[in-house]
């Protein structure tokens, strides 16, 4: 299993570029029939039979493995990196993947009246956090998981929580973006809010709201800190949030939309001198983002057609975009030459596509 990589969400960085810089395998879910697009944010996810796909770091395709549903993220175990926990986002299904066994060897389920809502984060302790609605009490929720067996709950302090992560410079911290309720709900516990978590207590220690019209939805730390975040989502024009400490700031990339658009900004990838520069995604806006965030400006714009995740491996840099058409993405890589498409068969279509270490070498 040497030499494999795998591909989910938003990519933080600590190294050149990305901290999966030097990634060995890749992971992106297919299903022919899954659609990317969700029901509405009460409705329940239709459930798509699909696979695995791993890729090695030349993206060639080593396994398949099968899943009873289409995952939307996915994560390594810290302490055990032959595990593979893939999440559903609106459904009721997650499962524990052994990489060498390639299969599941656990399913994880969210409870009566609750549903996954597609993101995790791995506790040093070995326990898994995964991010959920209690639709019965509208209340958005986070999950706790011991070897794949629900231990407890507590609340994201907020509705529709998305992604979590545990913070860089203190485990007992989680961040957590509630998305919010509808437009006509956003008030109080339905407003878009941003939330760090005191995991001791599991009582909030700052709560923000965010300034993004359709709210938060991915985010990456700078700097390894937990006051220091770029936040991405849905909003009226092309936009980041920036945290850093007290300061919460709007960035705007396009000042104006054309006919009521929306777009959401979907994933970074951050350079070493991380408020120097960093790219962003945004598939609506056909269009890759270079940003100072020191100076709060947009340094350039790439265009490039729908293009959703964009990544580092061994050196290069890549990005993805979805055809829904044909129900697939497709892969671009850079080189001396600019950016050429990866002739791939079939890539994948899951929402996103996660970097990982070489298990071999932990």
């Amino acid at each position: 299993m040497s030499s494999l990589l795998f591909t989910v969400g938003s990519v933080a960085s600590n190294r050149a570029w990305s901290a999966n810089s030097n990634s060995s395998f890749c992971a992106v879910g297919y299903s022919p029939t899954a659609t990317q697009k969700g029901n509405g944010i009460n409705s329940l996810y239709p459930t798509y039979p699909s696979e695995l796909r791993i890729f090695n770091s030349k993206f060639e395709l080593k396994d398949n493995i099968p899943l009873p549903f289409f995952p939307h993220s996915f994560l390594q175990n810290p302490n055990n990196p032959f595990e593979l926990i893939v999440i559903e986002k609106w459904g009721i299904d997650a499962a524990i993947l052994d990489l060498k066994q390639k299969k599941i060897i656990k399913k994880i389920f969210p409870g009566p009246g609750v549903r996954f809502f597609g993101h995790g984060a791995c506790l040093p302790s070995g326990d898994l956090l995964i991010s959920a609605m209690d639709d019965k009490k509208a209340e958005g929720k986070i999950l706790v998981y011991r070897q794949g067996d629900l231990k407890e709950s507590f609340s994201s302090f907020g509705v529709n929580p998305h992604e979590i992560k545990i913070a860089p410079n203190d485990p007992n911290k989680l961040v957590v973006l509630n998305l919010g309720g509808t437009t006509k709900e956003r008030q109080g516990l339905f407003e878009p809010r941003i939330v760090w978590i005191d995991l001791k207590t599991k009582k909030s220690s700052r709560i923000l709201k965010s300034k993004m019209s359709g709210g938060p939805t991915h985010f990456a730390f700078l700097e390894k800190s937990a006051d220091q975040l770029i936040v991405g989502g849905t909003h009226t024009t092309p936009a980041i949030e920036i945290i850093n400490g007290k300061e919460h700031s709007l960035l705007e990339m396009i000042s104006t939309s054309p006919n009521n658009k929306t777009y959401e900004t979907l994933n970074f990838l951050l350079s070493q001198d991380q408020f120097k520069e960093c790219l962003v995604s945004c598939p609506e806006a056909d269009a890759i983002f270079s940003l100072d965030l020191e100076k709060r400006k947009v340094k350039s714009i790439i265009s490039k057609f729908k293009a959703r995740h964009i990544f580092e491996s061994n050196g290069k840099k890549y990005y993805s975009y979805e055809t829904h058409k044909e129900n697939r993405s497709h892969l671009v890589g850079e080189d001396s030459k600019g950016w050429t498409e990866l002739s791939i068969d079939n890539f994948g279509n899951s929402p996103h596509i996660g970097t990982f270490g070489d298990p071999t070498r932990n």
